[in-house]
């Protein structure tokens, strides 16, 4: 779904020593002699993660919770430092206890991104940005993933339009925008190459965060068009009927994924079996449909070669 800028690069040196820092930095906290100018807020949710620790061990999942509160009221006093030790904390225990791919984790980093760019260091940003829309695509139908998609698009856009004021953005040789789809140099080519992969991915990241909004929404199903006899059509009604056609399979196709997507969700959320089996029930028919819709043009009008693309 989002995987237009991940590149199989490995992590900058930069993103190495933050990381170690990180887990330095928060072996401190964890010690009574913390901060004594840190605020009531902070003091409170320290002293918290300390008696969960002492109780259940350092990588307790109830531990997560307090971190990500800390995050943020360092966050708020703008201690990028502080703030990235502890939600990247919480990321290491969220990894122990729910695997490599949660949404967890993707809300940890979405937090860890917007902390490095604060404090200026955009290429631990770009590598954490990189690995969020890994994750990201490991989610592509959860509505939470939708404000991260329309940050990201916007931040796009902010590169784009300040390439085109005539600044030189590091974000352009980040993302290898000269030449996005090989593996030329990175720090040189063409202008219009840029301007043009920077739109698209903006393009489909709004697009995908529509998509989500959509389905979450409700699946639209789509008539079945009327297939005369080819005999009874000119060509001018052949090709009428061959556009119905080919936007009843699109529309089909997407109503399909959306029942899909619908069901996954579902079933990620432990739902009942009353509310799965009628989301694969309809799958199941929709998809019956389509293939009889293909039959009946093949049979009375010709070829299908170019709507077969539409079935799941």
């Amino acid at each position: 779904m989002v995987s237009l800028e991940i590149r199989q690069t490995s992590k900058t040196a930069a993103t190495m020593v933050m990381l170690a820092a990180v887990a330095v930095s928060f072996s401190a906290l964890s010690q009574p002699e913390f901060d004594l100018a840190a605020t009531d807020a902070q003091r409170q949710t320290v002293e918290k993660i300390q008696e969960i620790q002492s109780q259940d061990g350092p990588n307790s999942a109830d531990l997560i919770e307090p971190l990500t509160v800390l995050g943020l009221l360092y966050e708020e006093d703008e201690d990028h430092y502080l703030t990235s030790a502890a939600f990247e904390r919480a990321r290491q225990i969220v990894r122990v206890n729910y695997g490599f791919s949660s949404i967890e984790e993707v809300l940890l980093l979405w937090h860890l991104v917007r902390t490095e760019e604060a404090r200026g260091s955009v290429e631990v940003a770009w590598d954490l940005e990189q690995e969020l829309l890994k994750l990201v695509g490991r989610h592509p139908n959860d509505l939470r993933m939708v404000p991260i998609l329309r940050e990201i698009a916007d931040k796009r856009t902010d590169i784009l339009e300040r390439y085109l004021a005539g600044e030189f953005p590091p974000q352009i040789v980040l993302g290898c925008y000269y030449h996005f789809f090989g593996k030329q140099n990175c720090h040189s080519g063409s202008r219009r190459n840029v301007i043009s992969s920077l739109s698209m991915v903006v393009r489909r990241y709004r697009s995908d965060a529509l998509r989500i909004e959509r389905w979450a929404h409700g699946c639209e199903r789509w008539p079945v068009p009327e297939i005369p006899h080819k005999k009874e059509l000119s060509r001018p009604e052949e090709r009428l009927i061959e556009r119905d056609v080919r936007l009843y399979m699109w529309r089909m196709s997407d109503y399909v994924r959306c029942l899909q997507a619908q069901y996954e969700t579902a079933a990620n959320t432990n739902a009942p079996a009353s509310r799965l089996s009628p989301l694969d029930s309809e799958n199941r028919v929709a998809v019956a449909e389509m293939e009889e819709v293909l039959a009946t043009f093949k049979e009375r009008v010709g070829s299908t070669y170019f709507l077969e693309g539409y079935l799941p």
